[in-house]
């Protein structure tokens, strides 16, 4: 028996339970980056299971537990970030930036939701309707710290790709929240 997660055949049942007890007991232990961690207790599994499981379990837990979110999402982030995998790394920091959304630290959200539209930009060499999700995601928590100039800017870019593309209903969304009579 497999788990299986949204249109993903990822690790067996029998080992995704430790896999995540091993890594909640393992968060402790001062010395040991995500990288000698993985290579140690996920030996023999295919690196890109173990990332998708990661990934899964970040955005199944960014609302409800974000502390456990924000470290499944660093673990995966350190995992792709010194390579070339652009695409596993926009979506890694997008679960950070999520969970640090989810724990009201808009900041830090803002950071890793640019650093996913970075990362985005770089996989795809395009405007992509990933990359104007996040810039609307920027904007928004540029809206909660009341910083509604660079919204405004956000939002306005994200409006532009999504006219490029004719992604009719986020050209809705970047509408509404321009303030543009959504009510």
């Amino acid at each position: 028996m497999f788990v299986k997660l949204p249109e993903l055949m990822l690790i067996p049942l029998r080992d995704f339970v430790p896999l995540i007890i091993s890594i909640y007991l393992s968060l402790n232990l001062s010395g040991q980056d995500a990288r000698s961690f993985i290579k140690t207790e996920f030996k023999g599994y295919n690196k890109q299971k173990v990332l998708d499981t990661l990934l899964k379990a970040s955005e199944t837990f960014a609302e409800d537990i974000p502390d456990t979110s924000l470290v499944l999402g660093e673990i995966a982030y350190e995992m792709v970030n010194k390579g070339n995998d652009y695409k596993s790394s926009a979506l890694a920091a997008r679960r950070i930036a999520e969970a640090y959304f989810y724990k009201n630290e808009y900041r830090l959200a803002i950071d890793y939701y640019m650093k996913s539209a970075a990362a985005e930009y770089l996989n795809s060499s395009d405007s992509t309707g990933f990359l104007a999700e996040r810039l609307t995601d920027a904007a928004y928590c540029y809206q909660e710290l009341g910083i509604y100039e660079k919204a405004l800017e956000l939002n306005t870019i994200s409006l532009r790709i999504n006219l490029k593309l004719g992604n009719t209903s986020e050209i809705g969304n970047n509408l509404c929240n321009m303030d543009f009579g959504c009510n």
